[in-house]
């Protein structure tokens, strides 16, 4: 089963804690809602939303992380701002909490990402500490923790495994299959073409998703508007086009600027549709949520948009705009036909509040 030079990669750390930190921003502004009208378009219906309450009276996330949803419908909610994870039931009550800021066992620095596997482990990318945890979550036991190998942007649990978002340089892949003995790394995945023309690039635009089932991964790249399926094992991967229809896309022509003028990437910078969730609906058929990202007075906002991707066929359904807020900007989890969506609100007594909404995936056209 399943860079080089120090400035970059300080720059790439700087905008994965930049849109850590944007997430966390208390002011809201809401985004319409459209309803496709095509048969063949995804369309997100409403199931409900709720307010995500602690058990203390007032206390509330205050800087809303990565999200994740359990087996049995559990939501587990990374809080930046107390290093801990918060466990809430799938009706919204809350249950229990996880750990505090720290850098030592069961202690979390800057988390961006958490996912969940379907046997209930919850694997944390401790960003701050370079490590990941695996975290029984029946009963909040560390099964093991290892020190990551480089810099994880997005990470994808499958099995006892994890994937994680990796690029090398010398090996041209993207993906770092890992447990808890290092031994057993494996390295896959394609790598984008303008990271092989412009080695600098793979640290300034290092934004991926990952999706991960059995021996297959699926990602895609900030710098790119194809799906790569790769299978362990197997040398090639396939891809699948991904027409930007709703969504910026990848910014090509600043993109290509870079092989004559590595320092023209700034230009490019928070311009295209950035990555930000990949997961499995249903078999052989994917749902792509990505970020049209807008830098505002140092903070990250955008318009979040959904997109269905049948793997038989290569069809691509929707680019639909989901409607949550984009300030701050929500966070997403998938599971199963259903999208969760957490983000911070402010309710009608002018409060800070955590809130979740659900919506049923339906794209006909791309379920077939």
């Amino acid at each position: 089963m399943l860079v080089e030079s120090v400035s970059a990669w300080t720059t790439a750390v700087c905008r994965t804690l930049c849109l850590v930190t944007c997430l966390g921003t208390m002011a809201c502004a809401s985004a319409d809602e459209a309803t496709p009208e095509e048969p063949s378009a995804l369309v997100l219906t409403l199931i409900d939303s709720m307010t995500l309450e602690e058990e203390q009276p007032g206390k509330v996330v205050s800087r809303s992380g990565a999200v994740a949803v359990g087996p049995d419908g559990s939501l587990y909610v990374m809080d930046q701002g107390e290093g801990r994870i918060v466990r809430f039931s799938k009706d919204g009550g809350w249950i229990r909490t996880f750990g505090k800021k720290g850098r030592g066992p069961g202690e979390f620095g800057s988390v961006p990402w958490i996912t969940m596997t379907g046997d209930g482990t919850l694997y944390t990318n401790d960003l701050a500490n370079r490590r990941l945890t695996a975290i029984r979550t029946n009963d909040d036991t560390i099964l093991w923790e290892r020190m990551l190998p480089g810099f994880v942007t997005t990470m994808r649990g499958t099995g006892n495994r994890v994937a994680a978002s990796m690029m090398d340089l010398s090996s041209k892949t993207s993906v770092l299959i890992l447990d808890e003995n290092p031994t057993n790394d494996v390295r896959l995945g394609p790598f984008p073409e303008l990271f092989s023309r412009v080695p600098q690039a793979a640290t300034v635009f290092p934004a991926m998703a990952i999706a991960a089932w059995a021996d297959t991964v699926a990602t895609a790249y900030e710098v790119s508007d194809y799906l790569y399926v790769s299978v362990l094992g197997q040398p090639t991967s396939d891809s699948i086009h991904l027409p930007p229809r709703g969504r910026r896309g990848a910014q090509h022509a600043l993109f290509q600027a870079m092989t004559d003028d590595p320092a023209s990437a700034r230009a490019a910078l928070y311009k295209s549709s950035a990555p930000f969730e990949l997961g499995l609906i249903r078999p052989g058929v994917l749902l792509y949520v990505t970020l049209d990202q807008d830098q505002t007075n140092n903070r990250i906002l955008g318009q979040l948009n959904a997109t269905v991707i049948n793997l038989n066929t290569h069809a691509s359904c929707g680019d639909t705009p989901i409607p949550v807020p984009v300030d701050p900007v929500s966070r997403v989890a998938i599971r199963g036909d259903t999208l969760l969506a957490v983000y911070q609100d402010i309710d009608s007594d002018s409060v800070s509040v955590l809130k979740a909404t659900r919506f049923l995936i339906r794209a006909p056209g791309c379920f077939g």
